[in-house]
């Protein structure tokens, strides 16, 4: 079997001007930005049985700028895959997550979570994922790999207050699809030319707000091509 301990960070990301009920005077609308810091640990089979196993558990903090410190979360995920190989040089894997991410939910001092009148992002979200890679052999003597996959994420908000005070996530649950398809082009050791697109749709739904959707929903798509380095792994 193999083990896996992976950590991550985002220092810093700026993500846009939000609006911040909090401000009295000049614009209501300040810089958010947030930060992340997450730990991994994986334990999967090594070929031992037909199909390969896995399973994995991460926590994640993310943490806000101050003026929006209500956002702030920490979450933990578990995590089940499988791994098939039915066809030389095809491979399907397939997984299950659940999160559970618990948001601060106030951001004055003096206040709490119960009676704050900020949001309460709090969730809990079950993912299904499902890809496919092929190794296509050569196309004018370079290696070619092609890879596809989709995800499916329901998320459920897990606020305890009203309509009232929090209009934007009590009783809400949102959908979220990804489609995504890139094809690698190996060209040296470690050095591969990606192009790659994905499609991500949004679908929220509330039992009190008839127009999250509205405020909510959306399809995003992007394409590109990158240069991917892979090094060698010292651990293997």
């Amino acid at each position: 079997g193999r083990a896996l301990l992976e950590y991550y960070a985002i220092p810093s990301y700026h993500i846009r001007e939000l609006w911040d009920p909090d401000v009295e005077d000049g614009s209501a609308y300040r810089p958010c930005d947030f930060r992340k810091h997450a730990v991994l640990l994986r334990l999967s089979t090594d070929g031992v049985l037909p199909v390969d196993l896995s399973a994995g558990v991460k926590y994640d903090h993310t943490g806000y700028g101050p003026g929006f410190v209500e956002y702030d979360a920490d979450a933990w995920t578990g995590s089940v895959g499988a791994t098939l190989r039915p066809l030389r040089g095809l491979r399907l894997d397939a997984g299950y997550a659940l999160r559970s991410s618990t948001a601060r939910g106030y951001d004055e001092i003096g206040e709490s979570k119960s009676d704050s009148d900020d949001s309460d992002t709090s969730y809990e979200q079950d993912e299904y994922s499902l890809r496919a890679r092929w190794e296509l052999g050569r196309v004018r003597g370079v290696p070619v790999v092609l890879t596809a996959g989709g995800r499916l994420s329901r998320r459920f908000y897990q606020t305890e207050r009203s309509a009232d005070d929090d209009p934007y996530h009590a009783g809400r649950d949102d959908t979220y699809w990804t489609l995504w398809v890139r094809s690698g082009w190996e060209l040296s050791d470690g050095l591969t030319l990606e192009g790659f697109y994905a499609l991500r749709t949004r679908s929220a739904r509330s039992e009190v707000a008839e127009e999250i959707g509205m405020l909510k929903d959306y399809t995003a798509h992007r394409t590109g091509i990158r240069l991917v380095l892979r090094g060698e792994s010292f651990l293997d």
